[in-house]
């Protein structure tokens, strides 16, 4: 399965400069299948939804919570190990080949560690989510998905580690395949179990979190099948098992965790920004999370273009070619800045009928159409954040980004939508009006980073 841009690289040795370095073109025709990906993913939270709405209220949100937790569970260790895409890259652009395998290893070698870290906190998941003050007629059914739901951790680290190393070489229709084909199986499964079809019992909730492990696991079997095959053996020795040096997982925690911090950090500031519209009228809410659910997926083709700026910075800076890593690094992020500005647009020009769609409440739509201009406006700064951070990445510039998120958004970001929404009593207008804020300084901070250049001469 692997691509035609990979077959190119083999022809032409070591080396990974081919007619379409560096241009648009490779951009594209690299995103696209990430987007077909993570467009998959979430509609997979769209099925979970739906089917769990024919089960009770209380169990649809359950279902929404549950999984917002398990992602907050899982977001460090993933976002860590999305590091190896620059690790692999670096060394295929290098042609060393000899030395792919062995962060991947790494990688796996946390994985029962981590996994055993997160599951010793399962007996406690129901007091902490009535800490979180979740409903009471809510709350035990987030606990019963959740602990079925993390069950999955290991399947899903063992995604993130392989799925980094098929791109990290370029592959990226690969990993493309494997998660829709395990978003089948996923949602397949769960119409089986939720209502007990063809002989099954009926589990209900349970069901569902049993279907997304089980889906987790196929996923994880077909990316492993793909890593240790014959041809990526043949090529990078992927079957000859290597016990991982310290100095390898310190590599790995060093370049790793501020991604995975930064994750967080970013789920933190949105998740308290929601927190806040919850306090606010209802038609503000229902606006805010309108909005909310339409950046999630507009913003997705920048967040794949995000991912191809990393592996290709990493390939050409692996082959000593900084002329084509800047080439490609201006590519992704030309392309990446100026797909956010056509969604801004096309959000402003079309607002009424966008909000109307999701609610046809005057007072939701009054609201709604004036927060979409915001929203607008955010679009093409969060661009330049997505897209810069992953060329950042692909040179192993993962520090600086945290600490842009961190100023921008926890010293930044919190005070201005208090300040904003409630001492100015701008209320949902103002937080978003922070939350735009938020998106410009990010993108100052990165974009001065980027264009010093210091991350051309960088070594990890």
């Amino acid at each position: 399965m692997e691509t035609k841009r990979q077959q190119t690289v083999e022809k032409n040795g070591n080396g990974v400069v081919n007619s379409n370095s560096g241009t648009v073109r490779e951009v594209a025709f690299m995103s696209f299948p990430i987007v077909i990906a993570f467009l998959s993913f979430s509609m997979m939270g769209i099925v979970d939804t739906l089917i769990m709405g024919r089960v009770g209220t209380a169990q649809q949100g359950a279902v929404g919570l549950g999984g917002l937790l398990a992602w907050g569970l899982t977001a460090l260790f993933a976002g860590s190990f999305t590091t190896l895409n620059t690790f692999v890259a670096q060394d295929f652009g290098a042609g060393a080949y000899e030395k792919i395998r062995r962060p991947v290893y790494a990688a796996i070698f946390l994985i029962p560690f981590i996994t055993a870290f997160v599951w010793i906190w399962i007996p406690w998941f129901p007091d902490l989510i009535r800490l979180f003050g979740t409903e009471a007629t809510v709350a035990p059914f987030v606990a019963q998905y959740l602990k079925i739901r993390i069950l999955g951790l290991p399947f899903v680290l063992m995604n993130f580690a392989t799925v980094s190393f098929l791109r990290g070489l370029g592959d990226m229709r690969t990993p493309m395949i494997n998660t829709i084909l395990a978003n089948i199986i996923n949602a397949v499964l769960s119409i089986v179990l939720v209502f007990g079809l063809f002989g099954f019992a009926k589990m209900g909730l349970s069901g569902a979190a049993v279907a997304s492990v089980i889906g987790a696991f196929f996923e994880s079997l077909f990316n492993c099948a793909i890593f240790w095959s014959r041809k990526n053996h043949d090529r990078f020795r992927t079957r000859s098992v290597c016990r991982p040096r310290f100095d390898e997982i310190a590599r790995l925690v060093k370049v790793g965790l501020p991604i995975g911090l930064m994750w967080i950090a970013d789920i933190m500031v949105w998740t308290l920004f929601s927190v806040y519209s919850a306090t606010l009228a209802p038609a503000s809410l229902a606006a805010h999370m309108i909005l909310f659910q339409v950046l999630h997926l507009s913003f997705l083709p920048a967040a794949a273009i995000s991912v191809v700026g990393q592996t290709l910075v990493g390939q050409y800076i692996g082959a000593e070619r900084i002329d084509l890593a800047t080439k490609a690094a201006n590519r992704s992020i030309a392309v990446g800045v100026g797909y956010m500005a056509l969604a801004g647009i096309a959000m402003a020009l079309f607002r009424y009928p966008l909000i109307s769609a999701f609610n046809p409440d005057p007072e939701v739509i009054f609201v709604g159409v004036r927060l979409t201009l915001i929203a607008a406006m955010f679009q093409p700064f969060d661009g330049v954040c997505i897209t810069i951070s992953g060329v950042l990445r692909g040179a192993g510039d993962t520090a600086y980004p945290l600490f842009a998120v961190l100023f921008a958004g926890i010293v930044i970001f919190g005070p201005s939508v208090y300040i904003l929404g409630e001492v100015l009593n701008w209320g949902i207008y103002g937080a978003w009006g922070a939350a735009l804020i938020y998106a410009l300084l990010f993108a100052v901070l990165v974009g001065i980073r980027y264009w010093r250049g210091a991350w051309k001469s960088m070594k990890i």
